[in-house]
């Protein structure tokens, strides 16, 4: 029944991914800046991670400072998290771009 009041709140609302050319879905509840349905890409320092993803060095120097040195930690982030690091929104959104640009894919 409060379903019919939130229609699109049961499920993610399908997202379209020119990259990918189909939709996808983006769970804006997820807790983790890495989505559910993606899975990590390649580790590497986060100095490369940052460099190869276009993030600025201030979004480096506060990964850095939280002891944040690989890739491969950032799954575990969540948006609250980076707001708790002092992040801009902006920067989230330039985190959260980088991590879909660098994850793929779950299998189906």
């Amino acid at each position: 029944m409060l379903d019919l009041l939130h229609p699109g709140a049961a499920n993610p609302a399908p997202v379209q991914n020119p990259a990918l050319g189909h939709a996808q879905h983006i769970d804006i509840n997820c807790p983790t800046i890495l989505q559910a349905n993606r899975v990590p890409g390649p580790d590497m320092i986060l100095q490369d991670f940052c460099s190869q993803y276009g993030l600025q060095d201030n979004t480096l120097q506060r990964f850095l400072n939280n002891q944040y040195t690989h890739a491969r930690m950032l799954r575990f982030i969540t948006v609250g998290e980076l707001k708790e690091m002092g992040f801009l929104l902006g920067e989230i959104a330039g985190v959260r771009d980088a991590i879909e640009q660098w994850s793929y894919a779950a299998p189906v």
